[in-house]
């Protein structure tokens, strides 16, 4: 048993003991299990073009340049695994290109 299912067990057991908040814990734990509503799309892929996602973090509130990497490859991993695009430029490929052509890149 994961502690995520332990801990909510004991809030369940401990709101049904206690007697206090008694529905106010059913009403918590529904809305803490309970998925996420859909946000509708405000932009839609052309599905046969190649898409580039980079983060953009103009005052650097990231910083580390392997938490971009890993942000911008996991929104390309979701882009995929929805189908929302056919094709995507990973980050290494793109430091690649730009590695490769540094002057036309200015």
């Amino acid at each position: 048993m994961t502690v995520v299912k332990k801990t909510l067990l004991v809030v369940l057991w401990l709101g049904m003991m206690g007697g206090a908040g008694g529905c106010a814990v059913f009403a918590w734990l529904a809305a803490t299990l309970s998925p996420p509503d859909p946000v509708p799309a405000k932009y839609v892929f052309p599905r046969q073009e190649t898409v580039l996602v980079l983060v953009d973090d103009p005052v650097d509130i990231v910083g580390a340049l392997p938490v971009k990497y890993e942000l911008t490859r996991q929104i390309n991993e979701e882009l995929k695994k929805n189908q929302i695009t056919e094709h995507q430029i990973s980050y290494k490929r793109l430091m690649g290109i730009a590695a490769a052509t540094p002057a036309e890149l200015e």
